[in-house]
């Protein structure tokens, strides 16, 4: 009977164990010490992640034992890794401390011969602008999901929507305030109350402005940040 009971106890602490979660948390902030609110921290193997909040903390909860990879990223900074053991029912604290990139011009560009147009500072109206304004009725996350709600086709290649395999992987560049910032997965990072106005731009008026190497179109957001700086 008790050994019974000892085995009965030995394979209730190994249940324990096998189920007991890690959890981690901590602060976002640059190399000045100001939290980045809207950092975002992954653990990609785990398919988990956290926005940081104002004060630039996130949390990462249910975390299984072992060795993971974190990376806490933001558009303007660079991003940055850390490898840290998890065990169980550990509650562990790790800070990330991002550097912001510099600003960076394309060196390609096409003159435009054709004639004048009004300046882009005063966007086209319809379908190729979107306000801030217009999507006050959705509850998107993100740009990624608003533009996914009214405006699928601009997050495909040349405005074009296709199951064409070589061609899905195809997709527009993303600008925010003039600045470079890779494929729409981007826009996935970007909350709508940062920004001002999105703007799409087809492959031929892509060329135009940025230059070789935009055929795919470009999506232009301008943020609130800009319109703040702006004299």
């Amino acid at each position: 009977m008790s050994r019974l009971l000892t085995l009965l106890v030995a394979s209730i602490m190994c249940a324990a164990e096998a189920g007991a979660q890690a959890s981690i948390t901590g602060v976002v902030k640059d190399s000045l010490g100001k939290p980045l609110r809207g950092a975002l921290v992954t653990v990609d193997s785990l398919n988990k992640a956290s926005l940081a909040d104002a004060q630039g903390r996130y949390f990462l909860g249910n975390l299984p034992p072992g060795t993971h990879t974190l990376r806490a990223r933001l558009f303007g900074y660079e991003p940055v890794d850390a490898e840290l053991e998890f065990k169980a029912t550990s509650m562990d604290t790790l800070d990330f401390e991002l550097v912001k990139l510099p600003a960076q011009l394309d060196t390609v560009r096409v003159a435009d011969t054709s004639p004048a147009k009004p300046a882009t500072d005063n966007p086209r109206s319809g379908r190729d602008v979107i306000n801030v304004e217009d999507l006050a009725d959705g509850h998107y996350e993100n740009v990624y999901d608003a533009l996914a709600a009214v405006r699928p086709t601009w997050l495909t290649a040349r405005n074009v929507q296709t199951f064409d395999a070589s061609r899905a992987a195809a997709t527009p560049i993303v600008y925010i305030d003039a600045i470079k910032a890779g494929s729409t997965e981007e826009l996935k990072t970007i909350k709508l109350n940062t920004i001002l106005r999105i703007q799409h731009f087809n492959g031929p008026e892509a060329q135009a402005r940025w230059g070789i190497g935009h055929g795919d179109g470009v999506i232009l957001i301008e943020t609130i940040g800009k319109r703040d700086k702006t004299p």
